[in-house]
């Protein structure tokens, strides 16, 4: 994988991530659970190119975790991502990432998340995602550096 697919890799699984930390959160009941597809007229990213195409899917799992898939294409080149995460708020492995990110960690206050994505104890991405009033889309603000030099993604997604 190369870099810049690694890197918005990482942020799709971010956003995936963020989808688990909230599903039993501050917006009650289960407002992320579902599929969500990235407007790509309404997303760009400076530093990196932009995806092409992100569908998140988040599934209830056994034990108060949640299952999500990532599909997407990015570079031409299709992307898949799977995880299961524990909504708890603490520092959490994360693996798919290698030599990217190995480390997530999630905030929440009302209707926002910010996550932190590390490598070895280095932050390598940051992310805010508010959740739209009617809960049928979310707009996300990503930044990270990749090789030394920074990038930001603002993207869109809309409920399926």
């Amino acid at each position: 994988m190369s870099c810049k697919r690694t890197v918005r890799a990482a942020a799709g699984l971010a956003i995936a991530c963020a989808f688990a930390g909230t599903a039993f959160g501050a917006h009650g009941g289960h407002a992320w659970i579902g599929t969500w597809v990235l407007d790509p007229q309404q997303s760009a990213c400076e530093g990196t190119t932009n995806v092409q195409r992100y569908a998140l899917t988040l599934t209830e799992a056994p034990g108060g975790t949640l299952d999500y898939r990532v599909e997407g294409l990015d570079s031409n080149q299709p992307v898949h991502v799977l995880a299961r995460q524990v909504a708890d708020g603490t520092p959490a492995p994360l693996t798919g990432l290698p030599g990217y990110a190995d480390t997530l960690t999630l905030h929440r206050s009302r209707s926002q998340l910010h996550l932190l994505l590390s490598n070895h104890g280095q932050l390598v991405e940051r992310a805010t995602l508010v959740l739209g009033k009617d809960r049928r889309y979310w707009i996300g603000h990503l930044t990270g550096v990749l090789r030394g030099q920074p990038w930001v993604c603002r993207w869109l997604a809309r409920r399926e």
